[in-house]
């Protein structure tokens, strides 16, 4: 018998390593098809019935799982990377944002056409992304773009973290995609800000930043946007030849955006309009009779938001046509409201950083609630239904199914045989 040179072993162990790898791959797209196929309901039902499975939905049940377990990999990855990014090349940050965004519009949009809640992308804060991407790729030079935004990013996408309750879940994509939606833009406008450098181009003042009065002057610009001035004095600065304003110039009022001295309301009420008209009157019969879920009617039918002050503000009448209308108004209130804090984010860096790392504190606080009071939770009544209240048969039954269970995990995997150890791991 001919010995085999170390090289050829070393070479067939890899071409058979390959060959088990390729057949585990197989093996698991085909269980994927089926696993991904599972509607939302079938998936909740799963783990109460978790005693009578069959052999087929224990490899789904598998699938489901391995797919949060790397759901939770790549989310904590993406955090990590983000917070590197963020902290040592700043000015590259609005690439990460413009890869990772339509990535996870798209895959929402692919998602929830199949669950019937599309409508969710029609809502504000998608809106608010694209204009960001068309600023970053389309039209830096538009300063009073910049500013709209800003307000928009930092205001109410911001405060949606908690006004919502979005939660840094790593292992669900559906939350760490609505904590992307959310924040991303916030800091990528906090990265054009504070830390871009001119040669990138974007422009976010109309005075330059560079010289110290046209930074002073860049400090009020954004202030400007939410007061309407009386008739200015005709005197200029030296510097960016910027009105001065007597004493009392300025007059703040409730419906700024609405007359703002530049165009920061366009954005919002071009959106405003569209979403009434298309989503409350066009589509409305369609959205009825085809059961599509909005984010109007999932926050007066849920029974998690029941308590909610913009439920019950809107629930204080009782006409439907009414309470849409009551709804889209506290929409442009809190818009507004928490668009004049953003006035004060705009001058100071250090009140700015310290809000945003609030916001992500909060989504953290809602992530640990989450595992905590939820999930550990869920997970130990599904195990006290399925082992300790189990009649003996039943429990024989369960044994029996882990038992085919771990066969069929053995089956889909390919053991290769015991070989000496030269240095090499085999990894299925």
């Amino acid at each position: 018998m001919v010995a085999r040179s170390p090289q050829s072993s070393v070479l067939w162990k890899m071409i058979y390593g390959f060959a088990a790898m390729f057949h585990y791959c197989l093996t698991t797209l085909n269980l994927a098809r089926q696993a991904f196929s599972v509607d939302g309901e079938r998936r909740r039902a799963l783990p109460r019935q978790r005693i009578r499975w069959e052999p087929n939905e224990v490899r789904i049940v598998y699938l489901l799982a391995l797919k949060d377990k790397i759901s939770f990999v790549l989310g904590v990855a993406n955090l990590v990377f983000v917070a590197w990014l963020l902290g040592a090349y700043p000015e590259y940050f609005y690439l990460l944002y413009s890869v990772e965004v339509p990535l996870v519009i798209a895959y929402r949009l692919y998602r929830y056409r199949r669950i019937k809640q599309h409508y969710y992308l029609f809502d504000f804060c998608y809106w608010v992304n694209a204009l960001l991407l068309f600023y970053i790729w389309i039209d830096r030079s538009s300063y009073m773009l910049f500013q709209a935004l800003w307000l928009f990013t930092m205001g109410p996408l911001s405060w949606s973290v908690m006004t919502f309750g979005n939660s840094l879940v790593f292992h669900s994509s559906d939350k760490m995609s609505s904590i992307a939606i959310h924040l991303l833009p916030s800091w990528t406008c906090y990265t054009i800000r504070w830390m871009m450098p001119p040669s990138a181009g974007f422009h976010y003042c109309e005075y330059d930043p560079d010289a110290a009065a046209g930074a002073a002057a860049c400090r009020a610009d954004l202030r400007d946007m939410y007061l309407v001035r009386r008739p200015p004095n005709r005197e200029k600065r030296d510097a960016g030849h910027r009105a001065v304003h007597s004493p009392g110039a300025h007059l703040p009022i409730a419906f700024c955006l609405l007359v703002a001295r530049q165009w920061a309301a366009l954005p919002y009420m071009a959106w405003l309009l569209f979403y009434y008209v298309f989503v409350f009157v066009v589509r409305a019969k369609k959205v009825s009779e085809r059961g599509y879920q909005t984010l109007y009617g999932w926050l007066m039918s849920s029974n998690a938001y029941r308590r909610h002050p913009i439920r019950r503000f809107v629930e204080t009448v009782k006409n439907p046509y009414l309470q849409k209308l009551i709804y889209m108004s506290t929409h442009l209130g809190f818009t507004i409201l928490t668009g004049f804090l953003c006035i004060a984010y705009w001058q100071y860096r250090w009140l700015n950083t310290a809000f945003l790392i609030a916001m992500f504190g909060v989504s953290l606080w809602n992530g640990g609630t989450y595992y905590i009071d939820y999930f550990s939770k869920q997970y130990q009544r599904i195990m006290q239904q399925s082992v300790v209240h189990a009649p003996a048969a039943q429990q024989q039954q369960a044994s029996a199914m882990a038992e085919r269970a771990a066969d069929l995990m053995r089956a889909a995997t390919v053991q290769l045989p015991s070989q000496p150890d030269n240095g090499h791991d085999h990894h299925d």
